[in-house]
């Protein structure tokens, strides 16, 4: 009879384990969904996003008419540290890994994994040097896990 009550626990049990398990899991959450239209030599900007331990980026290029064909932009993912640095005018950025510089087009990155203490800002920035000024179009989406 012990062996019969011991089996009916495990098999109630052990799904159960798996199902606590689950809840244990980070949590996606949307931090942005936005068309955004940068003038060229501008950056825009969200954040910061704190307690985050994984971010996944997503950048879709909406060309506009009369667009140059050769220009690029940057998507830097950084700490608030260096998010001051940078709008400090600091040619020195520390980003970690998420960054991409000189996208010409649709772009992902993620999900990679962060220091979750930290806070963190995702900035696309229309490349200074670029020579027509083209304004850049685009829609970001911004994901974070807890």
């Amino acid at each position: 009879m012990k062996n019969v009550v011991a089996i009916s626990l495990v098999i109630f049990l052990v799904p159960l384990a798996g199902c606590l398990d689950e809840l244990t899991e980070p949590t996606k959450t949307e931090l942005t969904d936005k068309e955004v239209i940068l003038p060229g030599g501008d950056y825009w900007r969200v954040g910061p996003a704190v307690g985050y331990g994984q971010f996944e980026w997503e950048l879709t290029h909406i060309p506009t008419e009369g667009e140059s064909s050769d220009f690029s932009w940057n998507v830097y993912l950084m700490n608030v540290t260096n998010f001051q640095q940078y709008e400090d005018g600091n040619s020195s950025l520390f980003y970690v890994n998420g960054s991409w510089e000189s996208m010409d087009g649709n772009g992902t990155k993620g999900p990679f994994n962060v220091d979750s203490s930290d806070g963190y800002y995702l900035v696309v920035e229309n490349y200074r040097g670029n020579e027509n000024g083209d304004s850049l179009r685009f829609r970001i989406q911004f994901f974070g896990w807890k």
